[in-house]
């Protein structure tokens, strides 16, 4: 673990305050980390035991190498996201370090850490992380599977409904074709053998007429 100074002049009481810090802390120190006021254990407010103590950390610095080396020491393979503003609610207790500057892929308890007696800071920026599990705390991803096989049964019902409805129109339009030429066709063959009956009954006349004609 690294705790930066700030170059320069020091009060007395940064002096103090630093000694303190290396005193408390010391080096290569095994944190102790819980995330609090989360919806799942595996997010929340990052919070370090220090002295018998809990306290946060300011968003200084803080990105996603830093969330992957908390949720790394949490047990987690990395983090899913990353938190600052307190977006889990400001903490109650002390805060201990203004930033936490970590490498990708760096132990937590390697990191560089800045004590909040070198930079002042509020809890209104304590930060915050969630760690991948490998699936949702919440279910949502099977809310959301489950969701995804409700849309696709859906479209496939109004697709066959579809299907089903042109296919009918079809058959309806053919039937009614088929009827349209069944009646003409029967039409046709109720006139034809009246047109041969007056046909004839025209032939049977004409001789008639001839003979009128020569009287």
């Amino acid at each position: 673990m690294t705790i930066y100074v700030q170059r320069g002049e020091c009060s007395a009481r940064h002096h103090i305050a630093i000694l303190l810090v290396l005193l408390t802390v010391g080096s290569n120190v095994a944190y102790d980390i819980r995330l609090v006021n989360g919806n799942s254990k595996h997010e929340g407010r990052v919070e370090i035991l220090v002295d018998g103590s809990w306290g946060t950390i300011c968003d200084t610095n803080w990105w996603v190498a830093e969330s992957d080396a908390v949720c790394k020491k949490l047990g987690y393979e990395h983090g899913s996201h990353t938190y600052k503003g307190a977006h889990f609610g400001e903490g109650p207790d002390q805060i201990l370090f203004y930033s936490v500057n970590c490498s990708k892929g760096m132990d937590f308890d390697d990191c560089h850490f800045e004590p909040t007696s070198i930079q002042p800071c509020s809890h209104h920026r304590d930060v915050g992380v969630k760690c991948n599990t490998g699936e949702d705390d919440d279910g949502s991803g099977n809310n959301k599977m489950l969701v995804g096989v409700i849309v696709i049964v859906l479209l496939v019902i109004v697709c066959l409904i579809f299907g089903i409805h042109i296919i009918r129109n079809r058959r309806r339009a053919r039937n009614e074709h088929a009827h349209r030429r069944i009646k003409s066709e029967e039409e046709e063959q109720q006139t034809k053998p009246i047109n041969e009956k007056e046909l004839i009954e025209n032939e049977a006349q004409k001789p008639e007429e001839t003979e009128t004609k020569d009287v």
